[in-house]
């Protein structure tokens, strides 16, 4: 009888991916991710019955079958959208998205601590600590770490990360993921990036309230 999958290791799966996606679509990225969709579908079937899974395998498929007139025209779209600092542009910073009170640099410094405090030093393409990407990509890093302690049996190590995973979703990417996909989704509907926030949000969402879940039953 072949091993149950591990739910920790396809977590980290499905962070990298929308950390990738959310990069910037340069030839070589894109066409990786194009090319992984229908093998990344196989992998993360066991995670079907979860409530965000429909809107990620909708994304791979999509992915799988990214038209070459739009694979090309990702970059200039992403540049557009993303970091043209035109008035309806929506940046991709968490820094962005809490009120005009908001500190940059304390938010940036904020997301660089809690990824210091973990042992990471993150730098994804040079961005910004509160970017997107680098957020969710921490978030994978630390499913990783999760699903190596639970296959060593180190119980508590493994409960210790699922922590650090709570935490950072609750004090960072759900304060800001939601209003990052309506604005994204008000810039560009319909669009491939749109779509990645939007999987982004609900599977940040479905997942801190997984966390909970398994928190409450250790109790």
């Amino acid at each position: 009888m072949s091993e149950p999958p591990n739910l920790a290791e396809l977590r980290a799966v499905v962070y990298r991916v929308l950390a990738s996606a959310l990069l910037p679509p340069t030839p070589e990225r894109l066409g990786t991710l194009v090319e992984a969709a229908p093998e990344l579908l196989t992998l993360t079937e066991p995670l079907r019955p979860m409530a965000f899974y429909a809107a990620f395998e909708a994304l791979l498929e999509r992915l799988a079958t990214l038209p070459e007139e739009e694979a090309e025209r990702a970059g200039e779209r992403y540049a557009t959208l993303f970091l043209s600092g035109s008035r309806d542009a929506p940046p991709p910073y968490e820094s962005a998205h809490l009120g005009p009170d908001a500190d940059v640099a304390m938010v940036a410094a904020s997301v660089d601590a809690a990824y210091r405090a973990a042992g990471f030093l993150v730098d994804a393409d040079g961005e910004a600590p509160d970017h997107v990407a680098v957020e969710l990509d921490f978030l994978s890093a630390l499913c990783a770490r999760e699903a190596e302690a639970e296959e060593r049996g180190a119980v508590t190590e493994a409960d210790a990360h699922r922590r650090a995973e709570r935490s950072f979703l609750l004090a960072h990417p759900l304060r800001w993921l939601p209003a990052f996909a309506e604005a994204v989704g008000r810039a560009a509907p319909g669009s491939l990036l749109a779509e990645t926030v939007e999987v982004a949000r609900r599977f940040a969402e479905h997942d801190v309230a997984l966390l909970e879940a398994v928190r409450a039953q250790a109790r």
